[in-house]
């Protein structure tokens, strides 16, 4: 967390893998800062946790866990579609927002 709280700029890669020629991710780039404690409750009323990792549902005296909040400044994305190209031939697009 110390690191978290340090940065001036946080990345985050997501991807979704459908098959080998079928996927698509996105880089998002942004701010982060940790949520002060009177705001955490708020926010968790408001969060559809229907899935939590255990972690959370775990003691809050015997772990050290951090809720932050991460605000977009950019985000790019690659897409790659079904289709086979010829060898050598750039099959991907970029996406850029």
């Amino acid at each position: 967390m110390q690191r978290s709280e340090h940065a001036d700029a946080a990345r985050f890669l997501v991807y979704n893998v459908y098959t080998t020629f079928n996927w698509r991710s996105v880089l998002l780039t942004g701010t982060i800062e940790r949520v002060p404690g009177g705001e955490r409750a708020a926010i968790e009323e408001e969060l559809d946790l229907s899935w939590r990792p255990e972690l959370f549902e775990q003691d809050p005296s015997r772990v050290n866990v951090g809720l932050y909040r991460f605000e977009t400044t950019d985000q790019s994305g690659i897409k790659q579609l079904e289709r086979q190209l010829e060898f050598g031939a750039d099959s991907s697009a970029a996406i850029k927002k």
